[in-house]
């Protein structure tokens, strides 16, 4: 089940005052001025764990042979971040470019393409939603509400700031990527 934004920030108000030093609550006011920022440290804390652990995504192009010469171009998404592989009938497909924003397949193909990709994650901004859910992997997305609180905290309580913070970047540091994308198939395994 994945995070939403809303849950996010009652976690990262619960952790700003978890870590207070005098235990005393934040007044409802400051809360709220708090949460007004939360939505763009939500979205740079997004980014950041994007970067470490890439979003996956995938498209398909039905692509129907016209003639054997030239290319066919296929826009990319808009949230396009970084090309993982291409299949073709299953098989990993390598005969094609990545030009401007676009998919270059030659003419001379036909079939059902799978393209898979790491994409960007939605910028939040304040009129995103709280049922908004992250889309970086659910075993990281705890480490988002650390970021907001940290950085709500910056300005005005540094050492409760650096605390979250740290937890923040020491979570960040440990994202491994353990996923392998591109699976090999075995052939045979005779004459090994």
């Amino acid at each position: 089940m994945n995070l939403t934004l809303g849950e996010a920030k009652k976690k990262a108000i619960s952790l700003m005052l978890e870590f207070s030093n005098d235990g005393v609550p934040i007044p409802d006011g400051e809360n709220a001025d708090y949460l007004l920022s939360m939505n763009r440290f939500a979205s740079d804390a997004q980014m950041e764990i994007s970067n470490r652990l890439g979003i996956e995504s995938s498209f398909t192009i039905n692509k129907i042979r016209v003639n054997e010469q030239g290319v066919t171009k296929y826009p990319l998404p808009d949230d396009f971040k970084s090309l993982q592989f291409i299949t073709l009938y299953d098989e990993t497909f390598t005969d094609y470019q990545l030009r401007n924003g676009q998919l270059w397949i030659n003419n001379r193909y036909e079939g059902l393409f799978e393209v898979f990709y790491e994409k960007n994650p939605t910028l939040l901004d304040s009129s995103t939603p709280e049922s908004y859910e992250f889309e970086v992997d659910n075993h990281v997305q705890h480490l988002i509400a650390y970021y907001m609180g940290g950085m709500a905290l910056s300005e005005e309580k540094e050492d409760i700031s650096n605390k979250l913070l740290n937890i923040y970047f020491e979570g960040l540091n440990n994202i491994s990527n353990f996923k392998n994308r591109a699976y090999s198939t075995v052939r045979s395994i005779d004459n090994w």
